[in-house]
């Protein structure tokens, strides 16, 4: 019988359950008990949520059932579970108040009252419960289930719930992540000997050419029981893994399948590739059976011993971080309107954090990808308007007081950023635009602009300059009506200065199931063309033939390699960041 260890939880919610093997199974994916230990402690983190409030009946939230590594929503391509991989249900009064957790081999497919059945017409398996509390079930769909449109179910004592639609295919990873959401530094180690096999993190980066465990599940079915102990060995489905786009060679692979120690639970053991980019948020992704990708975590790589590098470094540590945003966005519609137009938008925005930093920290907004490569994105909400991601509106940390009034000062005047009531910034002002049939004006112009805080409890007062820079010259914007998801996308503009950088969103929002997938690249600006992959682009939903069913489009801007930084007494840094966007409507086919 194996041994079951529970892992704390670091953030709300319960943590998950995963059992432990007895015996030492050979090659580099072998841990020792002491490593297993702090690794739990990891993956405990990647598989919660908050808890959702106890309602009067038993209940599965509207799409409340995800693989318990990505929480691809589903809707999305990858938002289906997989045969044999571990799944969480979401939900109200779908367990006990207080957690349960499975303690022993074979794992019953009965916990604290807790059962779930998966339905397909006349066929119903049992899934096998891994924790169970009020909020939030984690379990493994067995190897065993049936293929296609199904429905599950959840009965807790004698509370049954609503059924629940799902998909189930035979393979779909999903990488488990230090953030716990799907996104940021995934749970890799870096290989060194038997015994030392350190969680990659921002302080402690691997090395190109050094071997890596990668943890996920959803790599697909198994042929011994999924309540037993996990024999190791290969499993036969077709792997593919990409670090910062470049392919790790199928002959590299030292290992894909269960891992000896875990129900559910895969490994794959790889090189990084000599070729991979250097940096701390370097993408990484797999594909399965040729299909599917993964959702899309960072591993952090460098050269020698050094600290990885990255151009807000300074975030890594504890402290209290101001960034200040000058947006314009021109974004031409084409999609769903009696006529094409275009618009433009204004606005300025701050936010002043106090950051815990440390070797996992992550925030879309600042943790971008190394030049020519792209990490991919998913959530809920419109791409360019109202898009929420799985981490609280892409921030992080506890906002700081800087004071009651930003003022900010240019050529098109003068104009004042008010506090905002509610996260996640603290000022916020429109600033004006140009829209179809409206007597807006624009405020943006190419220039020096003078920014101003008034000082609060937190930051004192400070004052700093900014450069607003013109817009980029996107040479092919007309050509990108219709993307095939299929195929690369060539995107091509009038070259930039050497150093400089292209930042670029591609993103598409499926109405009907509120589901967002967005791919964000980095791209050098001298060269004045971008292939953004087709691999990276199957994770956007498909565009739906209704009127205003789907929401899709490309944004380029000029990216800052060294934003402007500023200081003030209680800041620990500061910068000053201006974007002048150029966007297009698109249909994803």
């Amino acid at each position: 019988m194996g041994r079951v260890y529970r892992r704390q939880s670091h953030g709300p919610g319960p943590p998950i359950h995963i059992s432990l093997g007895t015996g030492e199974a050979a090659g580099v994916f072998f841990l020792g008990e002491t490593t297993m230990r702090r690794l739990s402690l990891f993956l405990a983190v990647a598989v919660l949520i908050g808890a959702a409030p106890v309602a009067a009946q038993s209940r599965i939230l509207p799409r409340g059932v995800v693989n318990a590594a990505s929480f691809a929503r589903p809707g999305l391509p990858n938002g289906a579970i997989a045969r044999g991989s571990i799944f969480s249900i979401f939900g109200t009064r779908l367990g006990p108040e207080n957690p349960a957790q499975a303690n022993s081999f074979p794992l019953p497919d009965s916990l604290a009252g807790v059962s779930i059945e998966v339905i397909q017409g006349d066929t119903t398996v049992a899934a096998i419960p891994l924790f169970a509390i009020a909020s939030q079930i984690n379990a493994i769909m067995p190897s065993d289930a049936p293929l296609g449109p199904a429905s599950i179910r959840v009965t807790s004592g004698v509370l049954r719930s609503n059924f629940a639609p799902i998909e189930i295919v035979d393979t779909n990873l999903g990488i488990f992540t230090a953030t716990g959401l799907g996104i940021g530094p995934g749970i890799l180690q870096n290989f060194v000997s038997q015994s030392i096999q350190p969680i990659n993190s921002l302080a402690g980066p691997a090395n190109p050419g050094q071997f890596v465990t990668l943890w996920a599940t959803g790599l697909g079915p198994v042929e011994f029981p999924d309540n037993e102990a996990p024999v190791a060995g290969n499993l036969p489905v077709d792997v593919e893994i990409w670090v910062g786009g470049a392919p790790v060679p199928a002959e590299d692979m030292a290992y894909f399948g269960r891992t000896p120690c875990c129900a559910g639970v895969d490994q794959f053991v790889f090189p990084i590739p000599a070729t991979a980019p250097l940096g701390c948020y370097v993408p990484v992704h797999a594909r399965t059976g040729g299909e599917l990708l993964s959702n899309t975590v960072t591993i952090a790589i460098s050269e020698g011993d050094g600290p990885c590098e990255d151009r807000f470094a300074e975030l890594q540590s504890p402290g209290v971080f101001g960034t200040l945003f000058l947006v314009r966005a021109t974004f031409e519609q084409t999609i769903d309107v009696p006529a094409p137009f275009e618009a433009t938008a204004d606005l300025a925005a701050a936010s002043f954090r106090g950051e815990t930093g440390g070797g996992f920290f992550f925030n879309p907004t600042t943790s971008l990808p190394p030049e020519g490569t792209c990490t991919v994105y998913s959530g809920s909400g419109d791409v360019f308007g109202g898009a929420v991601l799985p981490n609280s509106a892409s921030t992080t940390g506890v906002l700081a007081d800087a004071g009651t009034m930003i003022r900010l000062q240019g050529p098109g005047g003068v104009r004042r950023l008010p506090v905002m009531p509610i996260d996640p910034l603290n000022y916020l002002a429109g600033l004006g635009g140009a829209f179809p049939g409206g007597a807006g004006r624009r405020y943006f112009a190419e220039g020096q602009y003078t920014i101003t805080g008034s000082g609060g409890a937190d930051v004192a007062a400070f004052e700093t300059g900014v450069d607003f820079p013109g817009a980029i010259d996107w040479t092919n914007r007309d050509a990108v009506d219709v993307i095939d998801r299929r195929s690369d996308l060539e995107l091509t503009w009038a070259a930039l200065g050497p150093g400089s950088q292209v930042a670029i969103l591609v993103g598409n929002h499926d109405a009907p199931t509120d589901s967002l997938g967005v791919v964000a690249c980095v791209s050098a600006g001298a060269t004045g063309a971008f292939d953004v992959p087709a691999r990276v682009l199957s994770s956007l939903p498909a565009s739906r033939n209704g009127a205003h069913q789907s929401q899709g489009g490309v944004l380029l801007w000029q990216l800052e390699p060294s934003p402007a930084k500023f200081d003030s007494q209680g800041l620990d840094q500061g910068w000053a960041i201006s974007i002048n966007a150029a966007g297009k409507s698109a249909v994803f086919e």
